[in-house]
């Protein structure tokens, strides 16, 4: 009790002391930022030292509540209590270790106050991240151990559990050291500690023992093991831990889990995550061990199979994530034990079907079975599940929905159904869903929607049914989405929508309409009318904002009026739309009240139509309207006041139109206007004032109009515009004081204009000037610029500049860009760019240089890119210019007639990063090259005449950072030469010799050229005819190669292998005809393999290293196979491209290790017929299969690969052309539109017969062709003597047979069997076509006379409009008719409840009677003829054994067991078996091992009848057998 007052007291105190700790002022802790909250000090230490960390510590004293610190000091491996004040000796930052004295402060017990020197540091949560410690020491945490709750070291060094110094951490609840370097978990690690959660994610851990985890067997709760190389599930690690509840095993290499042993059961564990492991296979049963797991995620991992039992324990388990495996089918029964389950994640599988899978889950709310290949979705799916309120199918295949599908979900609020292949909605597919929220359908193939498909969704609010083929909206399709908020038509081919079709969505604020073909609007949102039918009082109803749409001229509606009585419109209520696009339609005509009563539209979007006008009464009440664009109609002019209403008008576009004229009064009223376009139209003049009242206009763009001239009081002074564009309006000058007023000018563009010798411009605030192309300048003149100082940008490209005035720039002092370029220039003044201090954008391409302008440049030192390109120089020294651009980043001289450098021996352009030297004539580099340009990264000297690779120029000891080389285009023979070949070897050999013989040969060896930085190499277009093994022994760091359009027709064996970190290797366009295996080896990091338009006849097997492997390209070869170990070891392959081949043949086995192969292209080959068993592996990943341009023989061989592109038309979506060759009548014709019975007439179903024919029931069995689409079978079977309604049965794939019960007797029945699969129908198909045909026989019969409407054949034809038309003999079904047996008897009621419709009961009786009495006296004839002929065999082998006995000898009178035997078992039936009560009887004179063995010849011995009398008698209490035998040993 003491001793529990005293830890309260300590308790108290410490509390007390928190509050009463202050963070230190800024000045005394600078390293450290501190924040007190209510619980106490907390501390953040980035980037400090020990010393300064201890210091700090020192300072702020104790408690501490946290402690964090980031980027510890590198140099500290080990942590030592002196940290914590374990000793007396602190760093101080500055003077280094001090001696602490304790009597300057602190309180004893580890409860430090503020003063310097406390004792001991208290501290409850320490972490330390990304640091180098490798170990702590057994005392390093000692000064803690009263006070630390958690501790965390992360990213550091650590390579075990550091058990001693963290054992007397008693307190301690949590243990995080994630991301060391761990390897293993040593017996009783965390022994005598108290841990509640434990994290050691991100390690090497591959084991974890027995007793890993012993003495947390009451206290751990949270175990993350993530991140490691854990390649088995720690069961028995982990069992005795009866707490924990929750594991995170993810990222390791888990195979498989334990076998249930029934004994280990993790009962409290609630979450498990064993994502992104190595889990093949689900079987049953799996976590039997789990029975409490709510949360289960195995996410990543390659399982294909999932036994129907695998998750039956589970029965608490709540959220599943399966995602991202290789699933094609599912048992509709896996979830049948999951009763709670809330959330259920398949996405990123390729599930084919899932009827039935999420059925009776009455707690399930959220299902993701998005990017699967669902194809269809059946009335099952989902049934009884009636709290799902999320289900995520987009990115499937789904061609079908049951109308059925979602009867039970009346809770479901979102639906994503979108990039699917859906063309049709069941009218009763939303009945049961009144809660719905969201519904989303775009990008599918959607040609048309009942109207009545969405009227239960009055809640609906968003919509997205873009990217489909509808062309009708009808009046109804919206009448009952009240709520309606949002809605997605766009990318559609609509061109009619009926009037009225938007009427009751009076909440909406979003509509897109873009991209139909919609040619006229009239009244399209009006408000009240017509059809807001009038009340019974004659008054008008408050309706719908969005009213009546017309097209190509004619309304579509029951009415042809708007108005009221009175001519009035009627009175409603405000809009809520905000935003409408109708861009990209056909549009010609607005009715002017189509926008009617819109007051709060802010958006409207009337882009690319063809408007010719606007009614002036268009946007009368669009009040609130922001944005405007009629850009690319029609529009020849507007009339004034069109615009007026738009007060609050910010973004107008009316470029790409006819407007001729702009009148002063158009734009009077729009005040808040900030964007004006009007570019590409037909204006020829503008008059003064027309943009006087736009008072907020900040862009104009007047862009290519036919202006000639302004008015010098076209811009207003006033005008806030600060972006002007005037290009190409044919302006040849322009008015002094045009810009003088425009305050706030910025930009103004000019270009394409005939301007010549423009007057000075006027504009103090320009910032950027375009004079592009404008061809009659001729001539920079002086101050012609002296008004534009705060120029920095200035084009006065292709403008036949011939000559620069010395002082045209003198006054632009703040230029930071020129663009000279395609101009006539051959020479500039001597201090043009005089007092240009930030000066540093030059562009002089495309003129007419013959030397460099060194003159001009000698005072540029602030310029980093010059551009002298397409000029003609033909010899560069740089020792005249170099020096003034000590800043120079980017020189491009490329395109010129360059013969000779020089004057590079200079140091000068230390900052060149790149050089462009490409297109010259240059034979050879000078040495040294640019050697003081020390961060010189990129050189391009393609096209060049260069016969070998400069490396005395370019490697790494003139420049050591060079990162990208082109020598494309230069006349290459060899990549290393014979010399430098020997240079190599000669300087591996003086590697190997002494030191000293090294420094004696120093002088006389060449030196040895390498590229140590060089990532990019190209050298394509060269004449390279062979890769040798040393070409690029100098490049170790390269990471991309490209020999493309070469002559390489060898490559040595290890060309390649020294290139380790190579990323890139193309090799296209060359004349390679082998690639033998050893080639490649060597490249680990090879990521892209371009090996296209070679002669490669055969791959051979690819390297091993060759793993990492993502893109292949062997496209455009002669290939006619692919064998099956080539691509075995690309098990990273993602794309393969084998197009341009001619490959006929592929192995079955050669894509079955490429499990993350996306793409594939077969196309241009020659198959005949797909190699699909190849395909199989690659079905669960793949997403683009090409197989276009194929000689493909369409047979019956070719509707596997029929159904298989129709089941997964994911994979040819956009580009399905694929096409048949033969025969001769089927070429040209697409694979994909055609139908089996086209190409195969071999019939599906072959036989068809009748068996165990009954007065009311028959056996139907059927013979069919193998083949994978057929998904079953219906049996379709109606009466052909009387009426009564078509019945059918569906059975799976695996039935042969089906039993018909319930008919008729004495009748004859048509019976058809249908093979049910995409190419016909499916099952729920064939139940609504049997419906309709019963209702249409019902329907007949009673309304008329029966027998003159079936005379008439009525019935027929009806039925042959449903369900008739199906039976009959087709290539996927077959029909017979059988005759019922014949019952006589009268009609009896009861008859019909047995099964025996129309029948009597005495007929029934009577029958099963003489059945009975026929069927007993068979059975005794048959039983007196079998005993007769059974007693006379037993009497003739009697007689014969008796003869026998007579011819032997005579027997001796005793007889030992071992040799007795008899041949015959008459005596052994009559024997007692040996049982165990004759075993014991015996007295051990038979053991076991005399019963049950056999003689020699294999019969078995038997013992006597008297013998076994004898050892009944002594045996009275054994038991009897029937077999009555017993065994002897033999001898």
């Amino acid at each position: 009790m003491a001793q529990q007052r005293s830890i309260t007291a300590a308790q108290e105190q410490l509390s007390v002391a928190m509050n009463d700790v202050e963070c230190p002022s800024f000045a005394e802790n600078s390293a450290c930022p501190c924040y007190k909250y209510e619980d106490g000090i907390f501390l953040e230490c980035p980037g400090i030292t020990f010393g300064a960390l201890r210091h700090t510590l020192q300072i702020i004293g104790s408690p501490i509540q946290s402690l964090s610190v980031y980027d510890f000091d590198r140099t500290v491996k080990s942590l030592t209590s002196e940290l914590f004040g374990g000793s007396s000796m602190v760093g101080n930052p500055q003077s280094g270790p001090v001696l602490l004295d304790p009597s300057t402060g602190g309180v004893g017990g580890g409860i430090g106050g503020s003063g310097y020197g406390s004792a001991n540091v208290t501290i409850r949560h320490l972490q330390f991240s990304h640091s180098s410690l490798k170990q702590l020491r057994q005392d390093s945490l000692l000064p803690l151990r009263a006070h630390l709750k958690s501790l965390r070291i992360a990213n550091g060094k650590l390579d075990e559990v550091p058990t001693k110094s963290i054992a007397d951490l008693k307190k301690l609840m949590v243990l995080d050291f994630e991301s060391n370097e761990i390897k293993s978990i040593n017996e009783y690690a965390f022994y005598g500690l108290h841990l509640v959660k434990i994290n050691l994610k991100g390690n090497q851990i591959g084991r974890v023992p027995l007793n890993g985890f012993a003495g947390l067997e009451d206290t751990l709760t949270e175990l993350d093991l993530s991140e490691n190389r854990l390649r088995q599930f720690p069961t028995l690690a982990l069992r005795r831990l009866e707490n924990l509840r929750l594991v995170r095993l993810a990222s390791n290499e888990i195979s498989a889990l334990e076998p249930d042993d029934s004994y280990t059961r993790f009962g409290s564990l609630t979450f498990l995550d064993l994502s992104q492991n190595a889990l093949v296979e689900l079987y049953a049963d799996l976590f039997g061990a789990f029975p409490a797991l709510r949360t289960l995620s195995l996410y990543a991992n390659d399982i294909e199979t999932v036994h129907r039992d695998a998750l039956v324990s589970l029965k608490e388990l709540q959220s599943l994530d399966l995602s991202q495996n290789r699933l094609i089918q599912l048992h509709p029964d896996l979830f049948a034990a999951n009763r709670r389950l809330h959330t259920v994640d398949l996405s990123r599988n390729h599930i084919h079907y899932v009827s039935g899978l999420f059925a009776n889950l009455p707690l399930l709310r959220e299902i993701f079975i998005n990017e699967n290949n669902v194809l269809e979705l059946t009335d099952d799916c989902f049934a009884n599940s009636t709290s799902l309120k999320v289900i995520y199918l987009e990115h499937n295949a789904i061609q079908r929905l049951d109308g059925r599908t979602l009867a039970t979900l009346a809770g479901l609020e979102q639906l994503f159904l979108s990039h699917n292949l859906i063309r049709r909605v069941p009218v009763q597919f939303f009945e049961s869903t009144p809660a719905l929220l969201s519904i989303a359908l775009d990008d599918n193939e959607i040609d048309e929607l009942d109207g009545r498909v969405f009227r239960r969704l009055g809640r609906l609010r968003e919509a997205r049914l873009n990217g489909n083929r509808l062309q009708v909206i009808e009046e109804r399709l919206f009448a009952g989405t009240e709520e309606l908020m949002e809605l997605h038509l766009q990318a559609n081919r609509l061109s009619v929508i009926e009037r009225g079709a938007f009427q009751a969505c009076q909440q909406l604020q979003y509509i897109n309409l873009q991209d139909n073909e919609l040619e006229e609007l009239e009244m399209l949102f009006a408000e009240g009318g017509p059809l807001a039918a009038l009340t019974t009082g004659g008054g008008l109803t408050n309706q719908s904002p969005l009213m009546a749409v017309t097209t190509y001229g004619k309304l579509i509606s029951k009415t042809e009026s708007v108005t009221s009585g009175d001519g009035q419109l009627g009175v409603g209520q405000e809009s809520a739309l905000l935003s409408i696009q109708l861009n990209g339609n056909a549009l010609r005509h607005l009715h002017g009240q189509a926008f009617l009563r819109q007051t709060s539209l802010q958006m409207v979007w009337l882009q690319d139509n063809r408007l010719a006008s606007l009614d002036r009464t268009l946007f009368t009440e669009l009040v609130h309207l922001e944005k405007l664009c009629l850009r690319n109609n029609t529009l020849e002019a507007l009339e004034p006041g069109t615009l007026d209403p738009l007060v609050r008008l910010r973004y107008l576009d009316l470029s790409h139109n006819r407007l001729t004229d702009l009148t002063e009064e158009l734009f009077r009223g729009l005040a808040e206007l900030e964007e004006l376009q009007l570019a590409h139209n037909r204006l020829a003049v503008l008059r003064p004032h027309t943009f006087g009242r736009l008072v907020s206009l900040r862009t104009l763009d007047l862009s290519y109009n036919e202006l000639g001239t302004l008015d010098p009081a076209t811009f207003q002074p006033a005008l806030p515009v600060s972006s002007l564009n005037l290009r190409g309006c044919n302006l040849t000058s322009l008015p002094a004081g045009l810009f003088h007023g425009l305050a706030n000018l910025n930009e103004l563009l000019l270009d394409e204009n005939g301007l010549a010798q423009p007057t000075p411009i006027d504009a103090s605030a320009l910032r950027t000037l375009r004079l592009t192309a404008n061809g009659g300048i001729g001539r920079l003149r002086e101050h012609q610029l002296d008004r534009l100082p705060s120029l920095q940008l200035l084009y006065l490209d292709r403008c036949d500049l011939s000559e620069l005035a010395p002082g045209a720039l003198r006054k632009t002092v703040n230029l930071v860009k020129l663009d000279l370029s395609h101009n006539a220039l051959r020479t500039l003044p001597r201090n043009v760019f005089t007092g240009l201090h930030v000066f540093k954008e030059l562009r002089l391409h495309g003129n007419e240089f013959t030397e460099l302008p060194a003159v001009a440049l000698l005072n540029v030192s602030a310029l980093e890119v010059l551009v002298l390109s397409r000029n003609q120089l033909t010899f560069v020294d740089f020792y005249r210019f170099a020096a003034g651009m000590p800043n120079l980043r980017t020189l491009d001289l490329h395109d010129n007639s360059i013969t000779a450098l020089s004057g590079l021996r200079l140091d000068a352009l230390p900052h060149l990063d790149t050089l462009d030297l490409s297109s010259n004539l240059l034979l050879a580099l000078p040495e040294p090259f640019f050697k003081h340009s020390a961060i010189l990264q990129r050189i391009d000297l393609s096209h060049n005449r260069l016969g070998a690779i400069p490396n005395a120029a370019l490697s790494g000891q003139s420049l050591a950072r060079l990162t990208w080389l082109n020598l494309s285009g230069n006349p290459l023979r060899r990549i290393a030469t014979a010399v430098e070949a020997h240079e190599q070897q000669h300087e591996q050999q003086q590697q190997q010799q002494h030191p000293q013989q090294q420094q004696q040969q120093q002088h006389q060896s060449p030196p040895y050229h390498d590229y140590p930085h060089l990532k990019e190499l190209q050298i394509s277009a060269t004449n390279l005819s062979i890769v040798t093994s040393k070409d690029f022994d100098r490049y170790p760091a390269l990471q991309t190669l490209r020999l493309v359009q070469n002559r390489i027709a060898r490559i040595s064996p290890g060309a390649f292998f020294g290139l380790g970190a190579l990323q890139t290797l193309d090799l296209s366009v060359n004349e390679l005809e082998l690639l033998p295996k050893e080639r490649l080896q060597g490249l680990r990091q090879l990521e892209l393999l371009n090996i296209s338009t070679n002669s490669i006849r055969e791959l051979d097997e690819f390297a091993q290293d060759l793993r990492r492997l993502r893109i292949l390209d062997a496209s455009t070869n002669q290939l006619e196979r692919l064998q099956k170990n080539t691509l075995r070891h690309l098990v990273g392959l993602q794309e393969l491209y084998l197009n341009g081949n001619r490959l006929v043949t592929v192995s079955s086995e050669a894509f079955r290790t490429l499990r993350a192969l996306t793409v594939l292209d077969l196309r241009k080959n020659y198959f005949e017929y797909a190699p699909l068993r190849a395909l199989k592996p690659l079905e669960t990943h793949l997403q683009q299969f090409r197989i276009e341009d194929n000689p493909l023989t369409c047979s019956c061989d070719t509707q596997e690969l029929w159904q298989l592109l129709t089941d997964h038309r994911k994979w040819t979506r956009g580009f399905d052309g694929v096409r048949c060759e033969q025969p001769v009548e089927m070429q040209g014709k697409l694979l994909l539109q055609l139908e089996p019975q086209e190409f195969c007439d071999v019939p599906l179903i072959q036989k068809i017969a009748i068996q165990d024919i009954q007065p009311y029931s028959v056996l139907v069995s059927w013979q069919n062709r193998e083949y994978s689409g057929l998904h079953g079978y219906h049996v379709i079977y109606h009466s052909l003597d009387t009426i009564e309604d078509i019945r059918g049965k569906t059975m799976n794939r695996s039935s042969s047979s089906a039993k018909l019960t319930r008919l008729s007797s004495n009748t004859r029945y048509l019976i058809c069997v249908l093979g049910l699969g995409s190419w016909l129908t499916y099952e729920n198909d064939i139940h609504e076509l049997l419906n309709q045909s019963n209702q249409l026989q019902n329907q007949i019969l009673t309304s008329g006379t029966l027998h003159a409407r079936y005379a008439n054949g009525e019935l027929d034809a009806s039925l042959s409009n449903t369900l008739l038309s199906l039976m009959m003999d087709t290539p996927t079904s077959r029909c017979t008719e059988v005759r019922t047996l014949n019952a006589i008897g009268l009609h009896v009621a009861g008859a019909e409840e047995s099964g025996q419709p129309g029948e009597s009961l005495l007929h029934s009786i009577l029958t099963r009677r003489l059945g009975l009495i026929v069927g007993c006296c068979l059975g005794i004839v048959v039983f007196i003829v079998l005993v007769s002929v059974l007693g006379w065999l037993k009497i003739k082998k009697r007689r014969l054994e008796a003869a026998k006995r007579q011819q032997q000898p005579h027997q001796p009178e005793f007889i030992s067991y071992r040799h007795f035997s008899i041949p015959n078992d008459e005596h052994g039936r009559d024997g007692v078996a040996a049982g165990d009560g004759s075993r014991s009887a015996a007295g051990g004179g038979l053991g076991p091992a005399s019963f049950g063995t056999y003689m020699t010849d294999g019969h078995p011995a038997f013992i006597s009848g008297a013998v076994l009398g004898t050892m009944a008698t002594v045996d009275t209490g054994a038991r009897h057998d029937e077999r009555k035998k017993i065994f002897m040993t033999g001898s």
